[in-house]
């Protein structure tokens, strides 16, 4: 099936933009928080930022299993 791009009123269009957009969003701020994490250099072996850490390889992990 070749989706139509054109036709913002298409069904099939609507569905597929809001079931992807969210994904999208969240993929572009998982990897600015990594970047952000990688700029300023925060230590991942540092106790008081395992949360963080574990949020971000959280977050990714949801990413993988979104787009798969």
């Amino acid at each position: 099936m070749i989706l139509d791009t054109s036709r913002s009123d298409d069904p099939v269009m609507i569905y597929y933009r809001n079931k992807v957009a969210p994904a999208l969003n969240l993929i572009k701020d998982i990897s600015k928080l990594k970047e952000w994490a990688d700029k300023t250099q925060l230590d991942p072996n540092d106790p008081s930022k395992a949360d963080f850490f574990e949020s971000l390889k959280d977050a990714s992990h949801q990413i993988k299993v979104i787009v798969l």
